[in-house]
């Protein structure tokens, strides 16, 4: 068989068409010099981007087939650096440095770049702030330089939509704190003027809404304000020394009243310790909590601060129930059991 007819019965390998947005991996197995006078060194990485056709050379191997990434509104591209190298916005890259591209466009790495993910925004309204955490000391796409493990609030008043940068860490998404003109709260480590009071509280009045701060918390959430009636008042308790809103002084651990008719917000100085309401009293029934001594009071009033109810005991307790709420006729309440059941007992004819 002559060389001629060995060539015409092998098959002969067509060549490979790079479509648009796609590119060849190549390394190069020994240096050459190609078609544009580059020389080409011995493991050395380069692409050949299409559209075009692919002729193959023995210095040469394709490694793998590479697309682009299309890049959409509201999305952005992290790459990683794989070797020193120039971005393609003219930027050095250090080996290992990671960075975002956010134009919309397709856009096909190159042999130094790695694609790491794709990010999407997050959407931002007046109800709905991002927090975020520095990973490492930079400066944000505002200009402001954020330290490392330092946490920050991007609100609908900064950005509509926001991409975090390669060295910020979305720690959750913050929901608004909305309080009426009825409702208050007590923040706990409130910030003021972009320093955190650590230890200190704030107290919140509505009608406002507001976001919680990194660190900031609610000490018992949100709180309605105490309406009081005529015949209502608060017993209040002073957690530290302060002067009140009558600019009378009070001790720590003092305790007062305030009397209705009124709405009560109380300070972050204030405990509320309960509700008290004008009840009718028979004599002998109050003990002053100073002298230890029973007060006969003979009508309807409200305890005072230093005031309780006398306690009796329970047999007595179930004797006075007995003579305010007769039993029905053939019935007895047995006040020397636990429970004071009423029992039936026949009756001899």
């Amino acid at each position: 068989m002559s060389p001629l007819q060995v060539v015409a019965t092998e098959k002969v390998p067509s060549l490979q068409v790079v479509a648009p947005n796609t590119a060849l991996r190549l390394k190069c197995l020994q240096n050459f010099t190609n078609e544009e006078g580059k020389y080409q060194q011995v493991g050395q990485k380069f692409l050949f981007k299409g559209p075009g056709t692919y002729i193959p050379r023995i210095e040469v191997q394709v490694v793998e087939i590479v697309r682009a990434v299309f890049i959409l509104p509201n999305q952005a591209l992290k790459l990683r650096a794989l070797k020193k190298t120039v971005d393609c916005n003219g930027n050095k890259r250090r080996i290992g440095e990671e960075w975002l591209i956010k134009t919309v466009r397709s856009y096909l790495p190159s042999v130094d770049e790695e694609v790491v993910e794709t990010i999407n925004a997050h959407i931002l309204t007046d109800k709905r702030a991002l927090h975020l955490r520095a990973t490492r000391t930079f400066c944000d796409v505002f200009g402001v330089k954020r330290k490392a493990g330092k946490e920050w609030l991007i609100t609908f008043e900064q950005a509509k939509t926001y991409i975090p940068d390669v060295y910020e860490q979305v720690v959750r998404e913050v929901e608004v704190t909305i309080l009426t003109n009825r409702q208050y709260c007590v923040v706990l480590d409130p910030w003021k003027k972009g320093k955190q009071l650590l230890g200190q509280k704030e107290l919140r009045k509505g009608e406002v809404s507001f976001f919680l701060q990194p660190g900031e918390k609610l000490e018992t959430g949100i709180q309605s304000i105490s309406i009081l009636a005529n015949n209502e008042a608060l017993l209040l308790k002073s957690c530290k020394a302060f002067t009140d809103e009558t600019r009378v002084k009070r001790a720590v651990g003092e305790c007062w009243m305030i009397q209705g008719p009124c709405d009560y917000v109380p300070s972050i100085e204030v405990e509320i310790v309960e509700k008290r309401k004008t009840i009718p009293f028979n004599k002998n029934e109050v003990r002053d909590l100073k002298t230890g001594q029973v007060v006969k009071i003979g009508h309807s009033c409200i305890f005072n601060p230093n005031e309780e109810l006398k306690d009796f005991p329970p047999i007595v307790e179930e004797l006075l129930t007995k003579e305010r709420n007769p039993v029905n006729q053939g019935e007895e309440r047995d006040p020397w059991t636990s429970q004071g059941k009423i029992t039936k007992r026949e009756q001899v004819v």
